[in-house]
């Protein structure tokens, strides 16, 4: 099954309600592919993304120390698993509200070009199809300065990011795609830190008549560019079962 289930993510209830905001051009490769795109990690704006807190970083210094004095060798360079971890991750984002949010239409599909998915967090896991296995769970906002991580918890790591951003009030969903192993000059077998397994991102394949349960168009989209949305939907024929409608935001007060 795509979707597992991993001891170190928070997982909500299913009828959970996420959003996905994106412009047009986005909505339709996502049509086009059927597949939801997982970003690599590190080509996220914040360069935080898998990154240590403060703390943590101290633990693991004393662990390379402690190591050092005991001349227990590593695999390669630990400075190099923890600097390209982030390699290894793909990650689609959702936020988790009840109600469509002002801010992550301004910050994400700005001006008449955004379209919004609605879903849960369970049909986000039934509708994984593809053969790589998909963490989906709710992220933890932190004090970098204060709190800890633990350092060695690879999936918490990008499973957390700095509170400044909760405000996303985020549910991610994960692949890793671990290195290749390789045999180092000690004899010891382990990750080879050196090679990518992903680039740029990955096109993760999934049902999306199973994942929408609704397509907003933008509060500032007027009648065309809520026609020019479903016209891209119709370009698929009868292959998905959804349209496009206003977003609620776009009622008009009443005065």
């Amino acid at each position: 099954m795509p979707y597992q289930e991993h001891e170190s993510v928070i997982t909500i209830p299913d009828e959970t309600v996420i959003w996905r905001y994106m412009n047009k051009e986005k909505f339709e490769l996502l049509l086009e592919s059927n597949s939801l795109w997982f970003c690599r990690s590190d080509k996220f704006k914040d360069e935080h993304e898998g990154s240590l807190t403060k703390k943590d970083y101290q633990d693991y210094n004393e662990y390379i120390k402690l190591n050092h004095q005991f001349s227990k060798p590593f695999l390669k360079d630990k400075g190099d698993q923890y600097k390209n971890l982030p390699k290894y991750f793909g990650i689609s984002c959702w936020h988790i509200n009840e109600i469509e949010n002002d801010g992550l239409w301004s910050h994400y599909a700005e001006n008449r070009n955004g379209v919004v998915i609605k879903s849960t967090v369970g049909r986000l896991k039934e509708c994984i199809t593809d053969e790589e296995n998909v963490y989906i769970g709710k992220v933890s906002y932190l004090d970098y300065e204060e709190e800890k991580i633990e350092f060695d918890n690879y999936f918490r790591h990008f499973f957390s990011k700095r509170n400044n951003f909760s405000y996303e009030n985020e549910l991610r969903a994960l692949v890793f795609k671990q290195p290749p192993r390789i045999t180092f000059p000690d004899m010891s077998v382990g990750p080879d830190y050196t090679q990518e397994t992903i680039t740029k991102g990955l096109n993760i394949k999934c049902n999306l008549n199973t994942l929408v349960s609704a397509v907003y168009a933008s509060p500032s989209a007027n009648t065309e560019d809520l026609e020019d949305i479903n016209n891209v939907i119709a370009k698929y024929g009868d292959k998905y079962n959804f349209t496009a409608m206003p977003s609620a935001m776009s009622s008009k007060p009443l005065r």
